[in-house]
């Protein structure tokens, strides 16, 4: 037999199926104790890896298991992987709420303070020459879906319907919300496959 899952007698090794209530507070700790986004982003990054792994082989075990009958209780099993799932969006919630805060941070250091009060300049351009065109405001790193439309270029009711489907990265605390970055990344991503995939 090529296969060992073809085999009746086949079982596969039970995955570790650890406490991933005990992880997420480790990741928490780890993130509150790092000094830089990338350690912050890496230490959730390999949790969600991990967690992800634990994930594929509990289920490929749960269904080869369900499978032969040899799985007398199902319930364990579903009530871990929800809390599992549960897990692995606390982690992508805390990915956002670090990509928020630094974003955040960023903003404050690029603002110069200034101690002086500003003195109104007047402009000596003549009457008949055209204002210079205006700018659009920069987009912000963090958008709500009116502000991910201007950006985007779809309407509100697309993005409403369709971000889940499409996979768009966003963060549902306190109102929906896309991180720029990362909806960035996702459209980027989307590009490629769509050019290597033309159909």
């Amino acid at each position: 037999m090529d296969n060992p899952e073809d085999d009746p007698l086949y079982e596969p090794a039970r995955p570790y199926l650890p406490d991933v209530s005990a992880k997420l507070e480790e990741v928490k700790r780890q993130v509150a104790k790092a000094r830089t986004i990338d350690l912050k982003s890496g230490y959730i990054d390999l949790a969600l890896d991990e967690l992800d792994d634990i994930k594929k082989k509990g289920w490929k075990a749960f269904h080869v298991l369900t499978g032969k009958n040899r799985l007398d209780n199902p319930d364990p099993f579903l009530e871990y992987a929800s809390v599992l799932d549960n897990t692995i969006s606390e982690l992508h919630q805390l990915r956002q709420r670090v990509l928020l805060a630094e974003a955040e941070r960023t903003a404050k250091q690029a603002k110069p303070e200034s101690t002086a009060p500003e003195v109104p300049t007047f402009a000596t351009t003549e009457i008949n020459q055209p204002a210079p065109p205006k700018q659009a405001p920069p987009t912000p790193e963090v958008m709500d879906v009116e502000q991910l439309s201007a950006y985007w270029g779809r309407s509100t009711s697309y993005i409403y319907k369709h971000y889940e489907e499409e996979g768009i990265p966003y963060s549902n605390v306190g109102g929906l919300s896309f991180l720029k970055s990362s909806f960035d990344a996702w459209l980027a991503a989307r590009e490629i496959k769509k050019s290597k995939d033309p159909t």
